[in-house]
């Protein structure tokens, strides 16, 4: 015991003296009852790299060294940073074809494909049709139901709404009356813009005027002509209009006012007509001429009569020019 104090008083004295000396580091003295680091401590107080004493580096390198860290550790921060933005602009923006950037958009499910409606072609355009006239549509009316009958696709399923001596001018006369003329419809005459609602048609198609042109006057019986398309659409809404010109006469039987001049002029007005309210005009009446502006005979179903309704060949070429006109 007493060779330990000795010797522990002897260690103090060199200490006291290296201190005077200046030549020893009391830091480097372990104190009284201290122990070596454990090996956590040591981990802690050592990097992977080389270990520089703080008491052995200059004050201008210990300057340096901090600063370094420092713009090291906020360089990390700001690659860490932009590297974070650069991710999130990713995921809002995708690049287009073009090169620019577009807002990416939640996935959605892929919208249903619809085929539209295609229009009817051929014969079956006038399956939902109703064909309004006097006797020269009447001719076609009985040109189409034999040709059915003998089983050719005619016009497809269209209706005939007819009857002779049918006008503008007389359509509108009482249904009752002795010299009504109203065409009929499951055996009951009917006035047209009912019996075209009754066929629930939705395309119309009207030649009048044979029996206006030479005996009223003309600018009276187009108001007559539009006012009967006026209460058609009323009474079917959204139905298709087709005006079809008055046909031509044959040469030798003109007479008076009833001439091919005179049926020139009122179909040019019926042509305004339909300009004006945006109906179809359909000039039925040059494809019948000859070059002399007369109805050609070889069409003419009645050269010895009136000169002025349609054989078969004239009756064909007719729907020809409507299919190849409207429905092709």
């Amino acid at each position: 015991m007493k060779s330990k104090r000795t010797i522990l008083f002897a260690l103090v004295l060199a200490i006291v003296a290296g201190v005077l000396a200046g030549c020893v580091d009391i830091s480097d003295v372990p104190q009284q009852g201290s122990t070596e680091p454990s090996a956590e401590e040591s981990w802690v107080e050592a990097s992977s790299e080389e270990t520089v004493e703080e008491s052995s580096v200059p004050a201008t390198t210990k300057a340096a060294t901090t600063k370094a860290a420092t713009t090291k550790a906020a360089a990390t921060k700001a690659a860490t940073t932009k590297a974070v933005a650069t991710k999130a602009a990713a995921t809002k923006a995708e690049p287009t074809a073009a090169g620019t950037t577009a807002e990416a958009k939640p996935e959605t499910a892929a919208p249903e494909i619809t085929t539209a409606k295609q229009p009817k072609t051929g014969a079956a355009f006038f399956d939902d049709a109703v064909f309004v006239g006097d006797s020269v549509t009447l001719g076609l009316k009985n040109t189409t139901t034999s040709q059915r009958n003998a089983g050719k696709n005619y016009l497809g399923k269209a209706k005939f709404l007819c009857s002779g001596s049918l006008s503008y001018s007389n359509c509108t006369m009482d249904l009752n009356n002795p010299k009504s003329v109203h065409p009929k419809v499951k055996g009951k005459k009917v006035y047209i813009e009912d019996g075209v609602k009754m066929l629930g048609a939705k395309k119309v198609f009207i030649m009048l005027g044979m029996n206006d042109f030479a005996a009223y006057d003309n600018n009276k019986v187009i108001q007559k002509a539009a006012a009967l398309v006026n209460r058609i659409i009323k009474k079917s809404p959204g139905v298709q209009i087709y005006i079809e010109s008055v046909t031509p006469i044959t040469a030798d039987k003109q007479h008076g006012k009833f001439n091919n001049k005179n049926v020139d002029a009122f179909n040019k007005k019926l042509q305004a007509m339909c300009a004006q309210n945006g109906w179809t005009y359909v000039d039925i009446n040059s494809r019948f001429k000859d070059d002399k502006g007369n109805l050609n005979p070889a069409y003419c179903g009645d050269p010895q009569g009136m000169g002025i309704h349609m054989a078969k060949k004239g009756c064909d070429k007719w729907v020809n020019y409507l299919t190849e006109t409207f429905a092709s």
